[in-house]
């Protein structure tokens, strides 16, 4: 596995099994599980850190969707590469929140970003969370909560 290094981090509430969770293989189920990482009213963002570049051309993100515990879908995100370690380029942004958001039940969502394939040996995910409860919902204007489980390059 690549080192996990978080930028903006996930709350104390909900850290998952441990900073390296997006990357151990365990999916989160249809609730409010261990295996979610959870911000509130706050992006995510984090850096896979290989020691050497590896040949890659998609990462794959999935999060969870319960508006009636206040935990929405992202806007999007963005993914970005570096050859060296050091310079990142966006390699792709995908717009998560209209993927068929429902508007009052749960769901799981899949993001995919593809980009062209090469060889990297960091990639930084930005989730870009919609930060606070939209208009029309019962909690309109609080912070919103984000939660993502997994992310898989390949």
């Amino acid at each position: 596995f690549p080192v996990t290094i978080w930028g903006e981090k996930p709350s104390k509430k909900y850290p998952a099994e441990g900073m390296n969770s997006v990357v151990n293989g365990i999916k989160g189920e249809l609730s409010l599980s261990k295996n979610w990482m959870g911000a509130e009213g706050a992006n995510l963002s984090f850096v896979l850190d290989w020691t050497e570049p590896r040949y890659m051309s998609t990462v794959e993100l999935r999060y969870f969707h319960a508006p009636k515990s206040w935990v929405f879908l992202p806007d999007s995100v963005e993914v970005f590469g570096s050859a060296d370690g050091n310079t990142f380029k966006l390699l792709a942004t995908v717009p998560v929140g209209t993927l068929g958001q429902p508007a009052e039940t749960k769901a799981l969502r899949n993001a995919t970003a593809a980009f062209t394939g090469q060889y990297l040996r960091k990639i930084r995910v930005v989730t870009h969370s919609i930060k606070k409860c939209p208009e029309g919902h019962e909690a309109a204007g609080e912070k919103a909560w984000v939660f993502m489980d997994e992310c898989v390059v390949r």
